[in-house]
């Protein structure tokens, strides 16, 4: 059975769509490995404490960048309405926004325990303080990603 033109023009998005995550989660898992391989070797000095951090939470997180990115990209290969390509985008942007926003807190919470020990070791860093800090940067995201779904959050803000 030949294979016609409406079956290609039918597989082809997909296809398409699927090579596109794949490359851009494989794209991500190696700029993970080539973060984690730049980054100093732990040991009892504390000055490289912010590059393990940092380390960490891209090794984490560049996977589900690339996938993001990927799928954003992949929107161009469907033959989508504009109110659907403006939904996708809306999407794409809450949780790229909501992932930066998670990776952020706990890098600056995990921060704020780490140098609050360095700069008063006589008083402990709370699991409070620490807490005070990740709602803080998660409550900056949240407003960011309300602004940017075109929300205004100027009354918020003024309340």
């Amino acid at each position: 059975m030949p294979v016609t033109a409406d079956v290609l023009d039918w597989i082809r998005p997909p296809a398409l769509t699927l090579a596109t995550v794949a490359g851009g989660w494989l794209i991500g898992r190696v700029l993970a490995r080539i973060a984690a391989g730049r980054m100093p070797a732990p040991g009892p000095d504390d000055r490289h404490r912010w590059l393990q951090a940092i380390g960490v939470v891209l090794q984490a997180r560049l996977p589900t960048w690339g996938v993001l990115t990927a799928v954003w990209l992949s929107a161009a290969y469907w033959p989508l309405s504009p109110q659907a390509h403006v939904l996708l985008d809306r999407v794409v942007f809450v949780a790229a926004a909501t992932s930066v926003t998670l990776a952020l807190a706990s890098l600056l919470s995990g921060a704020v325990g780490a140098y609050g020990e360095l700069l008063a070791p006589v008083l402990p860093v709370s699991s409070l303080t620490k807490n005070i800090v990740w709602a803080a940067v998660a409550t900056t995201g949240g407003l960011v990603i309300l602004n940017g779904l075109g929300l205004s959050i100027t009354p918020m803000l003024t309340a």
